[in-house]
């Protein structure tokens, strides 16, 4: 019982760090690009390498299948970022890439949904949150 609660305070952490995450990022995506792009690079990539790290403690906590779910979250992150630091680096601030990249904006937020809806079924099994509760 404490190790499957010990399993979801892990995943809720991961999850949380994921919000964060795809919360910065939609503000690049939707709002005018910053000028310089630095700072906002930075903080991309610290959002980014907090959840490459909270991956640590779901391989620690597992099951394996969840690992594999927080791995390929934590990849399309940093694909997601490499995209992002292009448009960054190339930007000389004020466009918006949600009307200049529209279709890599769309392509992220539909494979978010595939990787997160993954994760969090996977991570539901695991601690048992499928299960009916008792009457």
């Amino acid at each position: 019982m404490r190790h499957r609660e010990v399993r979801r305070e892990a995943y809720v952490r991961f999850l949380d760090q994921l919000l964060d995450a795809h919360r910065y990022m939609d503000q690049l995506w939707t709002e005018p690009l910053p000028s310089p792009a630095q700072p906002a690079l930075r903080q991309l990539t610290e959002h980014v390498d907090r959840l490459w790290k909270a991956t640590t403690i779901i391989d620690l906590e597992g099951p394996p299948d969840v690992s594999d779910a927080a791995r390929a979250v934590a990849g399309l992150a940093a694909e997601e970022w490499d995209a992002l630091k292009e448009y960054l680096e190339g930007s000389h601030g004020g466009e918006e890439l949600h009307l200049s990249a529209s279709g890599d904006w769309v392509q992220f937020g539909r494979r978010r949904a595939e990787v997160g809806d993954r994760l969090v079924a996977r991570a539901r099994n695991a601690v048992g949150g499928h299960l009916v509760a008792p009457e």
